[in-house]
């Protein structure tokens, strides 16, 4: 039975949305030809990674979600946009 006042939860939602904002600005830069420096662009993406699993961390099965899977998922958007964008530091990446 559903309950009509029942909000969805969007922990993970919230958790992924450190990496997606950083995938979504990436993006955004390589399209205006202004994408930083590949170091500062893997620096970004690690700080994206970290702030993502310090929120999975205020609740245990949100966590385990992020470290038994999500994190993978999230590791493999970054990578995925970063060698099939045509951008300087492509060949930095690989």
């Amino acid at each position: 039975m559903t309950d009509a006042n029942h909000v969805p939860d969007l922990r993970l939602t919230g958790v992924c949305w450190p990496v997606l904002d950083f995938v979504i600005n990436f993006t955004r830069q390589v399209r205006a030809q202004a994408a930083p420096a590949p170091d500062q662009v893997r620096y970004e993406a690690i700080s994206a990674l970290r702030d993502a699993e310090d929120i999975a961390r205020g609740e245990a099965t949100t966590e385990r979600l992020w470290e038994d899977r999500v994190k993978a998922m999230m590791v493999y958007l970054i990578d995925y946009k970063m060698l099939n964008s045509n951008w300087e530091g492509t060949d930095f990446w690989f």
